[in-house]
């Protein structure tokens, strides 16, 4: 581990819970929370505040296509150092969210893992994952075939990561004090109930419905909004239905072979 920081990593893809995740992972201990600092945004702003060596974080990652070069890792252990130890509750301990698959694993493994990072990948159910891009008109964000290879490559990753750095969107739903515990074990945390209760308390009180905002008309025990509605168009249900890894994927979390508004818990 970083001598100046803890560092704790959710990888999803976007739209997979990885906000709720790391905020509410963080929230028993009021550790800090690095939201996407690796980009494509500049957090330097409220209601972020982040240090000026994100955006050039953001900025060298890029330029270095997307890989994590000697200077990119040096720039990134400043930043989390300084997010972990002045941001929060100044605990020493920042909790990573990078929904992207920008960053190989081995890279990574290299780079912060070998040095004691822990790490969650986080998978979520590609229709729904998908419905709730397509129902919040983020169609610039879906690649071809109705982003069926962005899916496959964290599908890929997912399966590869040992069993207990794996978690389930769905669990999190259905029963999230599994979830979490789970979560915090794989980061060798020791938590107590009262921490996953916490945890448990803030997924159950708080929606985000992107990044840090918190959408305060929602309640998160009614279930997800995007999940009421279809947005999904039939083409992209029979390519997913089509996809031999997406079908393993389903057979293996329990997944609907098919697709309806509310079928996923």
């Amino acid at each position: 581990m970083s001598a100046t920081y803890r560092a704790a990593w959710v990888f999803s893809l976007a739209r997979s819970g990885s906000s709720v995740t790391a905020y509410a992972a963080a929230a028993p201990w009021n550790h800090a929370v690095a939201d996407e600092p690796f980009g494509p945004w500049d957090r330097s702003s409220p209601p972020y505040n982040y240090p000026a060596s994100q955006p050039a974080l953001k900025h060298d990652f890029f330029h270095a296509g997307e890989r994590l070069t000697k200077s990119v890792v040096d720039l990134a252990d400043s930043l989390l150092s300084d997010i972990a130890n002045n941001f929060g509750g100044r605990t020493g301990t920042v909790v990573i969210k990078h929904p992207h698959t920008m960053i190989e694993p081995a890279d990574w493994q290299r780079a912060f893992g070998s040095r004691g990072h822990w790490r969650i990948l986080l998978i979520r159910n590609p229709l729904n994952r998908l419905n709730s891009m397509l129902w919040r008109k983020q169609h610039g964000a879906v690649g071809p075939n109705w982003d069926l290879a962005t899916f496959q490559t964290f599908a890929r990753r997912w399966l590869e990561a040992p069993e207990r750095e794996r978690a389930v969107y769905e669990q999190l739903r259905v029963d999230p004090n599994l979830f979490f515990r789970r979560a915090f074990e794989a980061w060798d945390w020791p938590a107590a109930p009262e921490h996953i209760d916490t945890a448990v308390a803030y997924a159950r009180s708080k929606y985000h419905d992107a990044s840090a905002h918190v959408f305060t008309k929602a309640n998160p025990t009614l279930g997800v909004v995007s999940e009421k509605q279809r947005a999904l168009p039939q083409a992209a249900i029979d390519a997913y239905l089509a996809d031999p890894l997406f079908n393993e994927l389903a057979s293996m979390l329990a997944w609907p072979k098919h697709y309806e508004p509310g079928a996923a818990p």
